[in-house]
């Protein structure tokens, strides 16, 4: 259980859930808020994510597509942070996109 609701702050902290990454066999806190439903990670603060992806991930050059293809992923992402900040009540912000 924790303290606060990383989305609509209510003190009614969440339900948490374990669950075991099927590769590496560590296990990771899921939260669930009672409130508004939204879940997020707790990510440890010593998780090297580099780990869960090969060295061709990126393919080697700092880029993973062909450079017209990263100019098309970064616009394509900034109109949906644009629609959905359009629909969010709150001040603009960031958003995190978790693909």
């Amino acid at each position: 259980m924790i303290g606060r609701c990383i989305a609509c702050n209510e003190k009614s902290g969440g339900r948490d859930i374990v669950s075991i990454d099927h590769l590496t066999r560590r296990t990771f806190k899921l939260f669930r808020c009672v409130s508004c439903q939204i879940a997020w990670l707790d990510v440890p603060a010593d998780l090297d994510v580099g780990a869960y992806y090969p060295q061709a991930y990126c393919g080697g050059k700092g880029y993973r597509f062909h450079p017209a293809i990263e100019l098309l992923v970064r616009l394509f992402r900034k109109a949906r942070a644009r629609f959905v900040l359009r629909y969010w009540k709150r001040k603009p912000g960031r958003i995190l996109d978790v693909g």
